[in-house]
């Protein structure tokens, strides 16, 4: 197994990584393995992060950049591959929801969630409020935590499991992380946990 360190766009892409390499590799990491750059963007000049990466290649880490692909991605990850080519950055790139369809992790989480009929109420409702804009996944996302989650689990505070952060994705109740869209990201990761 290599020595891998992940820049990571948000927390939401630090738990999720945590839980899923832990059940699909047993290889178990803690926030210490992770840099959070508060959005795609925080490598670049000027970002904290750009003497972050060139540590962790001095101390012989793979290092592993994930971000949202979001409407283009084609588009971005020509642009973080320019960037990381002309900052001098050594990093591998993986892009949410599947390395190549637009979206973000939150696409792949709507993609994984286990009740499959709560999914199905948000599509009703996307229908019924078609000709305005519609959630975004993020929201998705809460909702569907919201209503699976007890009362005593949901505290409004450092601790709710409906937060990014907080969140157990290897809950076989909420989460399905053996799900076929997780393929991509396996094999990506594959090659750095066995």
């Amino acid at each position: 197994m290599a020595k891998v360190y992940f820049f990571i766009e948000d927390k939401t892409h630090q738990k999720f990584l945590i839980d899923f390499i832990a059940e699909r590799f047993a290889v178990i990491l803690n926030a210490d393995s992770f840099y959070k750059l508060q959005g795609w963007s925080g490598y670049k000049t000027g970002g904290v992060a750009l003497p972050d990466y060139a540590l962790k290649v001095a101390d012989s880490f793979e290092i592993i950049t994930t971000l949202d692909a979001d409407s283009n991605p084609s588009e971005r990850r020509k642009e973080v591959l320019t960037d990381f080519e002309r900052l001098g950055i050594k990093s591998h790139l993986f892009l949410f929801p599947n390395d190549e369809a637009a979206g973000e992790i939150e696409n792949t989480l709507v993609q994984i969630a286990s009740d499959r009929k709560l999914i199905s109420c948000f599509e009703g409702y996307e229908k019924c409020i078609e000709g305005h804009q519609k959630p975004v996944n993020k929201s998705k996302v809460y909702a569907y935590l919201d209503a699976l989650l007890e009362p005593n689990q949901k505290k409004n505070n450092k601790k709710d499991l409906i937060e990014e952060g907080n969140r157990d994705y290897r809950n076989k109740a909420h989460w399905n992380l053996y799900h076929d869209s997780l393929t991509p990201l396996y094999e990506f990761l594959q090659r750095f946990f066995q």
